[in-house]
């Protein structure tokens, strides 16, 4: 999450900080308004690494990225079948 009156000047800079770190699969910047949503490979960085990268990125503007936790901070589901929905995932009377 981006907070500041400073962050769309430097929303580039961010992202562009972000897309060259290792375990970085996507940046987008654009999707939800003062946020940057980043796709990443778990064992590789940190969500507070990344946090911290941003905030260099943005050097002395009044900006200041913080990680925002939400669902889709969480792990993917686990891709086993409930055993109570069909494979096509209609659901069942009851």
């Amino acid at each position: 999450m981006l907070s500041g009156p400073d962050c769309l000047s430097v929303r580039h800079a961010i992202t562009t900080t972000l897309q060259q770190q290792t375990g970085v699969l996507h940046v987008d910047p654009d999707l939800l308004p003062d946020h940057v949503l980043i796709d990443i490979s778990r064992p590789s960085l940190s969500e507070e690494t990344f946090a911290a990268t941003a905030n260099a990125a943005i050097g002395g503007s009044r900006c200041r990225a913080e990680i925002m936790r939400s669902c889709i901070t969480a792990e993917p589901a686990s891709r086993h079948a409930d055993s109570s929905q069909p494979a096509d995932g209609a659901a069942q009377p009851h």
